[in-house]
């Protein structure tokens, strides 16, 4: 090797057309790499300079001949301290054969890399490899490096990996020890099968939970919108036609909302219909008259009269029967035409209705 130091000011006459040159082969790079190894690793690699023609590996004093190549496997690791020799003979013409030598050092700092086995996230937000959750349990101190396949490729952001799959983790301590670690990706957002209720009637109410199987390990919540933001307080009994909507949670904090469609269908229409003659004779047999009143129907009020006009009869409860008395005697046998009025509970509006009956006696 030929260093070449060329000045151009040789004028003074002090030291200018000086060049000085430090070397300390101790500090720079060791010829032989992979000296070291760490507790619990199951073999070393000893890697020669490259460019040479040739390599011998041998044990200290040269006796006995290890191997050839640039490299050297010692499956499992010598002894703290053990020395070996490489003779190294370069291509003709370009140097000398020479002999290096190297010690193997080993590291008893305890190293050790503990990555958990499954890490789970969001298929929108992915997962953090970096995360100190990750790692926890490792030597402290350590660098990490990160890949998404046993090549070596690096991951571009390990704090959001978006796709799920095996990926590795690379563990460096200060001391050199390495070690590398699978670890899983997945990504998950909860699944909930819904079943669209069929129509109800009213007054029946639905009951939102059963329109899905509830999953161990989930939380649901529910909701009157799409951006889950309005509760719905009274998701087990709904009594309006609507769009209504379930969240659901999993451990991971991954969120799925679907919808269920209520369709509350109207009441039967409302029944009001009376007998067209009774016989008050007190035989126990149809001696009293009243309406049949089905549906949602407020009784207002009841009136009788006679065939002049006269009210004989008037009550504000269905449970008043008319016995075809006037203040509490018999009416004659004849026609008599009642008028009710009442309230339809659900429409809100007003029934009126009207008919005659018979008194027979």
């Amino acid at each position: 090797m030929r260093l070449v130091f060329t000045t151009n000011d040789c004028t003074f006459s002090k030291h200018f057309g000086y060049a000085y040159i430090d070397v300390d082969e101790s500090n720079s790079s060791q010829p032989i790499r992979g000296n070291t190894y760490c507790e619990g690793e199951k073999s070393i690699l000893l890697k020669g300079p490259i460019g040479f023609a040739d390599y011998k590996w041998y044990n200290a004093d040269m006796t006995e001949e290890l191997g050839t190549g640039q490299t050297l496997e010692l499956s499992p690791p010598p002894p703290d301290q053990t020395e070996y020799a490489l003779k190294i003979t370069p291509y003709p013409d370009l140097g000398c054969e020479d002999v290096l030598y190297t010690v193997v050092n080993k590291i008893n700092n305890g190293y050790k890399l503990q990555v958990v086995d499954t890490v789970r996230g969001c298929p929108e937000t992915g997962v953090d490899l970096a995360g100190p959750d990750i790692t926890a349990g490792s030597t402290p101190g350590m660098t990490y490096s990160y890949f998404s396949d046993v090549a070596g490729t690096y991951i571009s952001d390990p704090k959001k990996v978006m796709l799920p799959g095996t990926y590795f983790i690379q563990g460096l301590s200060p001391d050199g020890c390495t070690n590398t670690l699978p670890i899983q990706v997945k990504l998950t957002a909860p699944v909930i099968k819904v079943n669209q209720p069929q129509p109800i009637r009213y007054p029946n109410t639905f009951d939102i939970t059963t329109a899905f199987e509830r999953v161990d390990g989930l939380t649901y919540s529910y909701y009157m919108d799409a951006y889950t933001t309005i509760p719905l307080e009274n998701y087990d009994a709904i009594n309006k036609t609507g769009r209504y909507f379930i969240k659901v949670e999993n451990k991971s904090g991954c969120v799925t909302v679907t919808d269920v469609e209520v369709t509350l269908l109207p009441p039967l229409p409302y029944v009001v219909t009376a007998p067209n003659l009774f016989t008050p004779n007190n035989d126990g047999v149809n001696d009293n008259f009243n309406l049949h009143i089905e549906g949602f129907v407020q009784f207002n009020n009841l009136s009788i009269y006679n065939r002049y006009g006269q009210l004989v009869y008037n009550t504000k409860s269905q449970a008043d029967l008319w016995n075809g008395n006037l203040k509490n005697r018999p009416l004659p046998a004849g026609t008599y035409y009642w008028m009710f009025n009442g309230l339809d509970t659900y429409h809100h509006t007003k029934i009126t209705k009207s008919g005659y009956v018979e008194i027979i006696r």
